[in-house]
């Protein structure tokens, strides 16, 4: 069965350079066609004419997949991927938004761009290793999912160990703040009770995860 992205890309706003470029990089992963619709489907308002756009394309390829997408959208490079984490979307910009769509990047991996740029635990590590991960790595804290998030993201063959304490006696932390979760869970030693929010997290890449 074919696989179409179908674009309703009518004027006055025509798609833009990058958003092209990111539909036409999408369809050959997923190889599927890129349908861009360029004439009115029928005498009404472009929101409208969304209606008519599964029927417009059974009419040229038959019965097919469809995504249908709207011309002001964005598909980042890591999108479906192999191994995907719940950062990988298709971005849809909207309001005052659609003035910063011209200067999307859209491309994740050259250079690699991590899911949580702002963690400096996963950037060293990602620095350090460059294109020569090992194929296992021992997690420091369970608390650290960000950590955890990036390195799946960009090595995509990486295994990844936790260890979490069993012993939930209490200890003294009243001078760490309450905000600050991680603190709080070391301190206590429950760490483990983060393990599910982890692997929630993790989306499907928590399949990568062994817990020790």
């Amino acid at each position: 069965m074919k696989r179409v992205i179908a674009v309703l890309d009518l004027p006055p706003r025509r798609s833009l350079p990058n958003v092209r470029a990111s539909f036409h990089a999408a369809a050959t992963r997923w190889n599927a066609e890129v349908l861009w619709i360029t004439k009115p489907l029928h005498t009404c308002h472009p929101f409208w004419q969304k209606m008519f756009v599964c029927d417009h394309v059974q009419s040229i390829y038959g019965t097919s997949h469809v995504l249908q997408l709207d011309n002001d959208m964005v598909i980042r490079s890591d999108c479906w991927v192999s191994n995907p984490v719940m950062q990988s979307y298709i971005y849809h910009f909207v309001a005052r938004a659609k003035e910063r769509l011209p200067e999307v990047r859209w491309q994740r991996t050259d250079p690699s761009e991590l899911p949580y740029p702002w963690d400096k635990r996963s950037r060293a590590i990602v620095d350090g290793w460059g294109n020569r991960p090992p194929d296992s790595f021992m997690l420091q804290n369970i608390t650290h999912i960000e950590t955890a998030a990036s390195l799946l993201a960009a090595y995509p063959n990486l295994q990844l160990m936790v260890s979490g304490s069993q012993d939930s006696q209490m200890k003294s932390c009243d001078a760490i703040p309450n905000h600050d979760r991680c603190g709080q869970f070391a301190a206590t030693h429950t760490s483990y009770l983060n393990l599910l929010r982890l692997m929630l997290r993790l989306g499907p890449n928590a399949t990568r995860i062994a817990a020790i």
